[in-house]
């Protein structure tokens, strides 16, 4: 197969570097568009998949016409065959220079609309898509470190919804959907509010009538070209959107669903904008993959997991992401977790337990926090003691 010149936009969350693996394993080449390199030279193991790159190109505050004026020189140099863009803020620009590229890619109209959430809830309404309740609040001005971050619009719920959270994927190709299957989420109890893990399922008929429901939004949308992962609560009354997500979804559940359908899902996107049909491998042997978090139950200096001595072929997928010396404490956020697994099975309840196995069995050390009272002071002071190295005292993190 002839390599590829590909053009990203920037990587999800400042870190993921799995597309631009996907990318080398293929034997392709890549460019790579940012407004601030320094924040991938500050992460030696980024950086060090980053610098791979074919050009560097620092572009400061994205501006439109520099970043036009610069890529048109560059294709008409040396061409390039396909943009990939995972990250939310930059979607809207990652459209229109593929428009003027010539490029397979969300068209601009749509990718402005699904930018505000709210106007896509209103739009949704008025072609009878039922939506919950929702009012418009404000913009979200505190986003993430990634570079050229920019405020979002903010909804508030009027009505309390009541559910089952899951996360629906598609691949469309020329306005043609493809739905890969669904991600049915488990958050950690009340008030947390991060997920303790996730369960994908290939698509298979029982899940046709939310893959009718996805489509319709999709269509409603103007949705031409690329991948979406749309969010829904499964309520008494049917489903009901949380948010369209323009683009592949991030959190490492590429990497659970490339384990349930048996192959790169970071590759396939590639093709898919390369405009490439897809065709399952012969080989390929869809299954149900599950994954779970390793957390901490109190707060604390972060040190090593001990992961389990046992093995299991099912056992696909384990990354600790937490580096000695990282603040550690009860999962607030997604932010707070450890590390997680990812399991495979034939069935749902194998995959689930065997993950649940694995974590139950995984040790997590770290030097605890404590409150300590001076008696000169009015205040209380954070003091860091280590606990003993024994394992009969240290936090094992158990599901129930």
């Amino acid at each position: 197969m002839t390599s590829k010149h590909l053009l990203i936009l920037d990587l999800p969350g400042g870190n993921d570097t799995d597309i631009i693996q996907a990318a080398l394993e293929r034997g392709d080449i890549f460019s790579f568009l940012t407004s601030d390199l320094s924040v991938y030279e500050a992460q030696p193991q980024v950086w060090d998949w980053v610098k791979q790159a074919r050009h560097l190109v620092e572009i400061e505050n994205y501006n439109e016409a520099e970043i036009h004026m610069f890529m048109k020189a560059l294709h008409q140099f040396e061409p390039i065959h396909a943009l990939l863009c995972l990250v939310d803020h930059r979607l809207e620009v990652a459209a229109r220079l593929a428009q003027a590229l010539g490029l397979n890619f969300l068209n601009p109209e749509s990718a402005q609309l699904l930018g505000d959430q709210f106007k896509v809830r209103e739009l949704l309404q008025s072609k009878g898509i039922a939506q919950p309740a929702l009012a418009l609040i404000g913009r979200n001005e505190e986003r993430t470190a990634e570079p050229g971050a920019v405020a979002l619009p903010m909804l508030w719920g009027e009505q309390q919804l009541q559910g089952t959270v899951v996360g629906c994927d598609v691949f469309t190709r020329d306005g043609v959907h493809e739905m890969l299957g669904v991600n049915e989420k488990k958050f950690f109890d009340s008030p947390s509010f991060a997920i303790q893990g996730g369960c994908f399922m290939p698509m298979h008929q029982d899940l046709a009538f939310l893959q009718d429901h996805v489509f319709a939004m999709l269509d409603a949308v103007g949705f031409d070209w690329g991948a979406t992962h749309v969010e829904l609560m499964l309520t008494p009354e049917g489903p009901r959107l949380i948010e369209i997500n323009a683009r592949l979804v991030d959190a490492k559940i590429p990497r659970l669903m490339g384990l349930a359908l048996d192959e790169s899902i970071h590759s396939r996107l590639i093709d898919l904008h390369l405009g490439v049909p897809h065709h399952m491998p012969s080989t390929a042997q869809p299954k149900v993959a599950v994954t779970r978090w390793v957390v901490a139950h109190q707060q604390g200096i972060f040190n090593r997991v001990d992961l389990p001595q046992w093995q299991d072929a099912n056992v696909r997928c384990v990354e600790i992401l937490k580096q000695p010396g990282d603040a550690v404490c009860v999962p607030m956020e997604n932010a707070d977790r450890i590390g997680y697994v990812m399991t495979t099975g034939e069935a749902r309840p194998q995959a689930e337990q065997l993950a649940e196995r694995f974590v139950a069995d995984c040790v997590v050390n770290y030097q605890r926090l404590y409150l300590v009272e001076r008696p000169d002071v009015q205040r209380m002071h954070a003091v860091v003691q280590p606990t003993p190295a024994l394992e009969d005292e240290q936090p094992r993190v158990r599901y129930g």
